[in-house]
């Protein structure tokens, strides 16, 4: 197979360049294209230092400053790396069965890698939005947690999950409902083998019953990817949470102390989607940030662009590709709210019925080498599985994001409702 060999690290060296990996990961992505990338994260934390405070010596008189005088605060976030990995592997046999068509040899070798890199790209997309927790989607009231076929409480948080993809469910009380209350059984899993994405329906195999299989299995609880539990990245839901926050250490910090230690919230019930947004941005005002962007969810969106019955405009944002030429472009609305013009993004990786008011350039995905990148630190772009007859390839992002200034996001919650 030596040859074969050669010929799919020929193409990963040449068809999959660092560019080409972030073109794949940035198109048709928005919000992973456009935040902010730090990829030098050495060492093993990353800090976000901010200043909650400047300093107080103040008065009518200069005995008086002095008597006040206090120095300024200063806080920091310490963020520790999420590894997260995608895998494409072609086994023996679809490589025996394509040994004398090299071109289609190269097209199954180029659908796995490219799904790898998507699965990657993926997991980093829905949970920049989430709280952390892992949670991707929660069980309806209405489901029959005693068959195999589960109903999400937000049919939209379908675009989470995928067939193949194997689940575990969690109970609790975390930001968004899941995480504190840890795994109902830690080592019971089930496959998604169906999916319904228009009604937001989940259909698991080799079960008929998920609650004698998922020993407590009950409705509102929450449905996640294996082992994510509390070990994805930290996403805007997490830094912006629609609760007041706890002593509870968020990243090393205590937020509870200062709330310019965390993003503030909006409940949007009664208000149109316009209302909320202006709610927002006067809240972003009052902490001397400068709102430029709001990020939606499609339908969100959509439902914004009939409120305001044609009174945007649509333009073209576009990111240049890191080490080429080439660059990636998203379609966005521009509108007026209050006398400010803001864009308006949107993407399915935001929760519906939420949205972020938000100073963009705030925000930052720190990552150790670039995010998402093909491992060869071996040299190698291809490896030989010694346990199977099997060439693999492996993709992964090592990293985090966050904010420098937390209160210039406000959350939105409750939209439409």
């Amino acid at each position: 197979m030596s040859a074969t060999y050669a010929v799919i690290t020929a193409v990963t060296k040449t068809q999959y360049t660092q560019p080409k990996v972030y073109w794949i990961a940035y198109a048709n992505n928005p919000d992973f294209g456009t935040i902010n990338k730090k990829e030098d994260w050495a060492g093993d934390n990353y800090i976000i230092a901010l200043q909650t405070e400047i300093p107080q010596g103040g008065g009518l008189t200069i005995q008086l400053g002095i008597n006040h005088l206090a120095a300024g605060v200063y806080k920091r976030f310490t963020l520790t790396r999420v590894n997260d990995y995608g895998v494409a592997r072609v086994d023996g046999e679809a490589i025996a069965a394509t040994r004398t068509n090299q071109g289609a040899l190269i097209d199954i070798w180029k659908r796995e890698m490219e799904g790898a890199i998507a699965t990657v790209r993926r997991s980093a997309c829905i949970h920049m939005w989430r709280d952390g927790t892992g949670a991707r989607g929660q069980i309806s009231s209405g489901s029959n947690v005693n068959s195999n076929v589960l109903t999400l409480q937000q049919p939209s948080d379908i675009t989470g999950f995928a067939v193949g993809l194997t689940c575990q469910f969690s109970t609790g009380t975390g930001v968004a409902g899941a995480g504190t209350g840890g795994l109902i059984r830690a080592a019971a899993n089930a496959v998604v083998t169906a999916i319904d994405r228009i009604n937001g329906i989940l259909t698991f195999g080799g079960v008929t019953n998920l609650a004698a299989t998922i020993t407590g299995l009950a409705t509102y609880d929450w449905i996640l990817r294996d082992g994510d539990l509390n070990a994805v990245i930290k996403g805007a839901w997490a830094w912006a949470p629609t609760a007041a926050v706890t002593s509870a250490l968020f990243n090393g910090l205590d937020r509870s102390t200062d709330t310019r230690l965390v993003g503030g919230y909006v409940n949007a019930s009664g208000m149109t989607i316009r209302e909320a947004i202006i709610e927002g941005m006067a809240r972003v005002e009052v902490e001397e940030g400068d709102a430029d962007a709001v990020w939606l969810n499609v339908r969100d969106r959509a439902t914004l662009t009939k409120e305001l019955e044609g009174k945007s405009i649509y333009m073209k944002e576009t990111v240049a590709i890191k080490g080429s030429s080439a660059s990636v472009g998203y379609d966005v609305m521009e509108a007026e709210f209050d006398g400010q013009k803001v864009k308006v993004m949107s993407s399915v990786n935001v929760p519906r019925t939420r949205g972020f008011v938000t100073q963009w350039n705030t925000w930052q995905f720190a990552s150790l080498e670039p995010a998402p990148h093909i491992i060869k630190d071996d040299g190698l772009d291809a490896i030989r599985v010694s346990t199977s007859d099997a060439i693999e390839l492996r993709v992964c992002y090592r990293g985090d994001m966050g904010t420098f200034a937390p209160p210039f996001t406000q959350h939105l919650f409750n939209l439409g409702q």
